[in-house]
């Protein structure tokens, strides 16, 4: 021992694991239809950024425009007939109570009433229908984002469940990774990391939002 003074001195290592990875969007989707309609208007191509709510493709409507029509008129006319069936009854009540009128005849105005009664809900509900399908002539964007990819134009008939545009918001991409078995049981959600992303030529903060086996 000569008594020369012992220092000790801490260092910091930092641990580079490279993994297969991609940037992907969590809010990401594919518009479609659910109607077989002739493409009327497509308003955006790729790369164009829309909001939510926005108008992006319109199919063609006229005939469902004419259903909506058709419903309306008949609910006036179902309404009138109503009108007058509620009237009737309301006197047959009156003279049935009174002596005038025979039971059989009350029945029948009860029969009627009661049966307008079931055409103006079936009116109604085609109404709804109609109204429903054309709702979906005019297809909106369900959130903020970017047009990826175009696959319809006008003219094109669309067919349910087909694919028209691509969209994703590109503020809701993460780095999702392949990491090894022995490295990702030392990670733990929450976990704050450095991620160096070679095509963007980037490092970014980031925190470990999932873990899937």
């Amino acid at each position: 021992n000569t008594g020369a003074p012992v220092a000790v001195v801490a260092t910091e290592v930092t641990n580079v694991e490279k993994v297969p990875a991609s940037l992907e969007a969590t809010q990401a989707t594919l518009i479609t239809t659910r109607l077989m309609a002739r493409m009327s208007t497509v308003r955006v191509r790729a790369g164009d950024v829309v909001n939510k709510g926005d108008l992006l493709l319109e199919l063609e409507n006229s005939d469902i425009r004419a259903q909506v029509q058709q419903a309306e008129s008949r609910i006036r006319a179902v309404s009138a007939r109503l009108k007058e069936a509620r009237q009737n009854l309301d006197r047959a009540t009156e003279l049935q109570a009174g002596g005038v009128m025979s039971r059989a005849d009350l029945d029948r105005a009860v029969a009627n009433h009661e049966t307008l009664l079931a055409e103006m809900g079936g009116a109604n509900q085609a109404l709804e229908e109609a109204n429903t399908a054309l709702g979906y002539t005019e297809i909106v964007a369900p959130f903020d984002g970017r047009v990826v990819d175009r696959f319809a134009e006008p003219g094109d008939t669309a067919q349910p469940g087909s694919k028209l545009l691509a969209l994703y918001n590109p503020l809701s991409l993460r780095v999702e990774a392949q990491v090894r078995e022995h490295l990702a049981l030392e990670l733990e959600v929450g976990q704050a990391l450095q991620v160096e992303i070679p095509s963007l030529e980037r490092v970014v903060d980031a925190v470990i939002e999932e873990r899937v086996p």
